[in-house]
């Protein structure tokens, strides 16, 4: 649900959202082959600035909490999160590179009323 109680998510929390889920698949598949996690909890972080009119958001910031078994393979899995989240971050998460580049983004818009068949 998003800040305001409405039930619909707005894009700051869409942006948040995609990034924290991005990075978590990122850790998730490779830390699994080693050991399932017993907690695994990502959060984003960041807020919405408005200047002359236009929205972005800014402060992006992702935590990651996780938990693993009391095992050689746990061990060996939490040992790699934090080197898993700074390659996701810096090389296989296109939705934190992107925004973090920025890119040009381009509309096409078709619309039609009524019958359009001729």
């Amino acid at each position: 649900m998003s800040e305001n109680n409405d039930p619909m998510l707005r894009s700051v929390e869409l942006t948040r959202t995609a990034i924290a889920g991005c990075s978590a698949i990122d850790v998730d598949t490779v830390t699994a082959r080693s050991a399932e996690p017993t907690s695994f909890q990502v959060s984003a972080t960041g807020h919405k600035v408005v200047e002359d009119g236009a929205s972005r958001v800014e402060g992006l910031h992702l935590s990651f909490t996780l938990g693993f078994p009391d095992t050689a393979e746990g061990q060996k899995a939490a040992g790699m999160v934090e080197r898993l989240v700074d390659l996701s971050h810096k090389k296989y998460c296109t939705v934190s590179r992107t925004v973090e580049r920025g890119t040009a983004v381009t509309n096409e818009v078709h619309v039609a009323v009524g019958d359009t068949e001729g």
